[in-house]
């Protein structure tokens, strides 16, 4: 029984990440580019790299905890983005956010407080990071508090 559970979990897991893929401004960017074109990198990947770093990091079982661990971050981060472009289903979240919100700042708060929650011993290493990510942010902070409380609240019901 456990063994389809984990079947089935890898198999929503998988069409969370194809999902979130598929999905359009998925940059953390998104038309933000700087002096010189600069654009910062995608947000779900790097949630996603720092997730299996923290599963192999720890050597957390794969087909257990890491499994479903991924799923959480995926989750959360799918439903952040989704609230904003309603193109599909929620998994757990309804009801949409306003479109003017940072998408991409959504998503990282929900990977962020997924993984800080979950693992506060390496809270330091995800929160470098998670600063990185909103710290072009500072320009509007009315739109970038918007953002963070709907990754946080998205996170809260996926945990």
């Amino acid at each position: 029984m456990l063994r389809i559970f984990h079947r089935k979990l890898f198999v929503w897991l998988a069409v969370v990440v194809l999902l979130l893929t598929m999905m359009p401004g998925i940059s953390l960017a998104q038309g933000n580019a700087g002096a010189g074109g600069w654009t910062a990198p995608n947000v779900v990947m790097e949630w996603n790299l720092a997730t299996l770093n923290l599963i192999k990091g720890k050597n957390i079982p794969a087909g257990q905890f890491g499994s479903r661990l991924m799923a959480m971050v995926h989750i959360a981060m799918f439903d952040a983005i989704n609230g904003v472009h309603s193109e599909y289903s929620p998994f757990l979240v309804d009801g949409t956010r306003p479109k003017l919100i940072f998408l991409e700042a959504a998503a990282a708060t929900a990977a962020y407080t997924i993984l800080s929650t979950l693992y506060p011993a390496e809270k330091d290493s995800f929160e470098a990071l998670y600063r990185e990510q909103l710290s072009w942010l500072s320009d509007n902070p009315g739109l970038s508090w918007l953002a963070v409380r709907s990754g946080e609240r998205i996170a809260q019901a996926v945990l």
